[in-house]
């Protein structure tokens, strides 16, 4: 159908849009610009500085050449943007002033031979953690280990990284209890299924307790147990002890399928995983669908989205219980939900 764009903001690029204290941020991936947007009706209009001046800045000036999702917002007067595509670096910016605070450097994003790619950040207790994934696309090659950097919400340092060989790699992560926790996602599990038997380690569950440089000895949850499914597409937390994940629902044959054929095929099924009484409940009112990792609050519901790659459409689910309730449904492989009001 027709789309009207005569409301849209087009940006260029590897760009994203974040909402935090009731605006909107843009981040345009050509430019580097960072734009502040206020909501007036159901416009969004580019906001101004207390000094008549425009509410933008670059980040090209400091090396950023595209945007990926790490972009977290501190306070009113920190944001991070974690930038592991060109410089190994953190940007330190004010939000409320519009302007780059500082960098620091993060040689431990980075790994020879390897790209590096992060998960969604966490802030808790004054630290902003990530986790982080390498691999060599060209040789097919990853770095069997899980792994989250930690970095000063407050002293804008990275304090350390955090590794553990008992699991393979992981960017999923959520907050409970006061504990952050990593999770495998459909990447790792599909590294363990093609990989020669105990080569890598398996999909796990990892807990770490925000001051420690290490993850939990005692705690550790093999996902194929825990969830009782063979591949596993990471965690959305829910602060109640369970997560919710995507689970492939067809048979596994590692000697007939390619990879790619687990993210693209639609046959992926929601299920809310209790990781503290190790139970699975099956989510059936949301129907199979592709691979997805994404979940949002919005009015104290919790969302997440089913996508039909066949018909090229997408439903999001309210998950208040098992029997999911659709919310909205849209034309299009992909959509993010921000709440600004």
């Amino acid at each position: 159908g027709n789309v009207d764009l005569s409301r849209a903001i087009e940006l260029s690029g590897v760009s994203r849009a974040r909402a935090f204290g009731g605006k909107v941020y843009s981040f345009d991936g050509e430019s580097g610009v960072v734009t502040r947007y206020v909501v007036e009706g159901d416009l969004l209009i580019e906001d101004v500085l207390e000094d008549g001046g425009r509410a933008r800045f670059s980040m090209a000036r400091v090396g950023v050449t595209s945007f990926t999702s790490q972009i977290v917002f501190i306070d009113e007067q920190r944001a991070y943007y974690v930038d592991t595509l060109s410089m190994d670096q953190v940007v330190v910016w004010n939000p409320t002033a519009m302007n780059i605070v500082s960098t620091f450097a993060a040689p431990e994003l980075g790994r020879e031979g390897f790209a590096t790619t992060g998960g969604a950040i966490s802030v808790i207790d004054g630290f902003a953690v990530m986790p982080i994934s390498w691999a060599n696309a060209d040789e097919a090659t990853f770095v069997a280990t899980a792994a989250m950097i930690v970095l000063s919400a407050s002293e804008d340092e990275v304090v350390g990284l955090v590794e553990d060989d008992r699991c393979v790699v992981g960017r999923s992560a959520f907050v409970d209890s006061g504990s952050v926790y990593l999770m495998a996602d459909a990447g790792g599990g599909i590294a363990d299924l093609f990989s020669p038997p105990g080569s890598v380690p398996p999909p796990c569950l990892l807990e770490w307790v925000p001051g420690r440089t290490t993850f939990e000895a005692g705690f550790y949850r093999d996902l194929r147990e825990l969830t009782g499914f063979p591949l596993v597409a990471g965690a959305i937390g829910r602060g109640d002890g369970t997560f919710v994940t995507q689970f492939y629902t067809s048979d596994i044959d590692p000697l007939t399928l390619e990879p790619i054929e687990l993210l693209d095929l639609s046959l992926w099924q929601w299920a809310v995983i209790d990781f503290r009484s190790n139970a699975s409940t099956l989510i059936e009112s949301i129907p199979r669908g592709g691979v997805s990792s994404l979940g949002w609050v919005v009015d104290d519901a919790y969302l997440v989205p089913q996508f039909d790659d066949a018909a090229g459409s997408s439903a999001l689910f309210e998950l208040d219980s098992p029997d999911a309730t659709e919310q909205l449904s849209v034309v299009g492989e992909l959509f993010n939900v921000e709440r600004i009001r």
